[in-house]
């Protein structure tokens, strides 16, 4: 991955994992959430299914708290 600029949400995110461990992260399509909790992630499972209904899922794990 290119350069990481920190943005505002880094230390939002950390506040977060640190009070309970886990953390929803929402914002339109494109604006960083994956890039953003891969920097907080102690390693990353890059792994997607599509259920019947249509929605992808991508576990992202083991988050450092």
């Amino acid at each position: 991955m290119k350069g990481y600029i920190k943005r505002i949400a880094d230390k939002m995110l950390q506040d977060c994992l640190e009070c309970s461990g886990i953390t929803v992260i929402q914002g339109p399509k494109w604006c960083g959430k994956t890039t953003t909790a891969i920097q907080a992630a102690q390693s990353v499972i890059y792994y997607a299914y599509s259920r019947d209904d249509g929605v992808y899922i991508v576990p992202i794990s083991s988050l450092k708290c």
